[in-house]
């Protein structure tokens, strides 16, 4: 007897997976949710009815897209510690970011994501330095090249101090 098509499909957000109980000694099937996978990291944010560490569950589906624009409708998001900015996933840079300032990027600390300042790995002879809140790879100059010589004049005349 095949399937119906209505019974192979649990819709946006669902997975049809095969479940863990037996029925009449007949193997069975079962939608479950559709846990985001975490594009930074490439782990998974759940699995069956519970977040993994560092992620929560969300109350409705989200669409999670990458940089091609293609998205999924799927649960969970990731847990932010407290007193953190809470993160937003950002497919352009292919990373989470913050709205309030790019120059940070997140890490997982146990349970929970938090934030690191980000700087640029630069070249060698340069360095890097914040401008207009973006971090650049600018030439390092050495400050002693551009100051001036000694303001005191020596003229060759010995004088004797009393």
């Amino acid at each position: 007897m095949a399937a119906d098509a209505s019974f192979t499909s649990c819709g946006a957000g669902y997975v049809l997976a095969k479940a863990s109980k037996k029925i009449d000694g007949l193997e069975t099937h079962e939608c479950q949710k559709l846990w985001c996978r975490d594009l930074e990291t490439g782990r998974d944010m759940g699995d069956g009815e519970r977040a993994n560490a560092g992620y929560q569950m969300t109350h409705d589906m989200v669409d999670l897209c990458d940089a091609t624009g293609r998205c999924v409708q799927c649960w969970g998001e990731r847990k932010w510690c407290a007193g953190e900015p809470v993160g937003r996933w950002k497919p352009e840079f292919g990373a989470y970011g913050r709205d309030d300032n790019l120059t940070y990027r997140s890490y997982q600390k146990g349970s929970c994501f938090a934030w690191r300042l980000s700087k640029p790995e630069c070249a060698d002879g340069e360095v890097a330095i914040l401008q207009d809140d973006k971090w650049i790879c600018a030439v390092q100059t050495n400050a002693d090249e551009t100051t001036r010589g000694s303001t005191i004049r020596r003229t060759g005349v010995k004088r004797r101090l009393n």
